[in-house]
């Protein structure tokens, strides 16, 4: 019975290639045609924050087929696409980060009406995805406190000075002395993770670790 049901739901919503949008077998993640379009090429990035350097690290450079892809997932409801990347995400995570004893894993916040207005955050998704996939629980450690300007809308030299004082502590007695690894969707300048592992270690985290999807800069 519950064959005939997943068979009739793919039929009326057909998995489709997170990069392309062609319908896909359900075993498939990808297309073959974009499975040499967006190879991941395994990114590493340093965040420096006081005497502190956070690696933050990423399964694909945000270009092409990857950024449209996000852009998708992001802000035109595609949530399902979060699968796919995650698993990308996971592999990333595998190389670098599997020997790290990671006590939970978060993710960025939104701001409360920009994420009932988008339905979901983008992060939150891809953070459960990654979670379950490693054994890893998920917690909700930060909020946002106040509405900004988005990043993307603002250049370079103004992106740290936009995030400073705008998200807070959700959960302060399980960052203590937790190491935690911090999700979002893409890293550009780094202003917005460093905030917030700014955060996490004011209030007592042991280490803090990065992972988003891609990542504007190869190093």
């Amino acid at each position: 019975m519950i064959k005939v049901i997943n068979k009739i739901f793919n039929i009326i919503y057909p998995k489709r290639c997170p990069f392309c949008d062609k319908v896909i077998e359900s075993s498939l993640s990808i297309c073959d045609s974009c499975k040499n379009d967006v190879a991941p090429i395994f990114i590493q990035r340093d965040i420096f924050l006081d005497e502190k350097i956070i690696p933050c690290i990423s399964p694909f450079k945000y270009t092409g087929k990857v950024a449209e892809s996000i852009k998708n997932f992001k802000f035109n409801g595609r949530k399902e696409y979060a699968e796919c990347l995650s698993k990308f995400m996971v592999d990333t995570f595998n190389i670098y980060y599997k020997n790290e004893k990671i006590d939970y894993i978060t993710s960025v916040p939104l701001y409360s009406s920009r994420k009932r207005d988008r339905g979901y955050n983008q992060a939150e998704i891809l953070s459960k995805s990654i979670g379950k996939k490693v054994n890893i629980t998920y917690k909700n450690l930060l909020k946002k406190d106040k509405i900004n300007l988005q990043q993307h809308m603002l250049s370079y030299d103004k992106r740290e000075e936009n995030v400073k004082n705008v998200y807070s502590a959700k959960r302060k007695d399980i960052i203590n002395g937790s190491k935690i690894l911090i999700c979002d969707d893409v890293i550009t300048t780094g202003s917005t993770l460093k905030e917030c592992c700014r955060i996490l270690y004011e209030n007592g985290a042991s280490k803090v670790l990065g992972i988003t999807t891609a990542s504007t800069k190869v190093n």
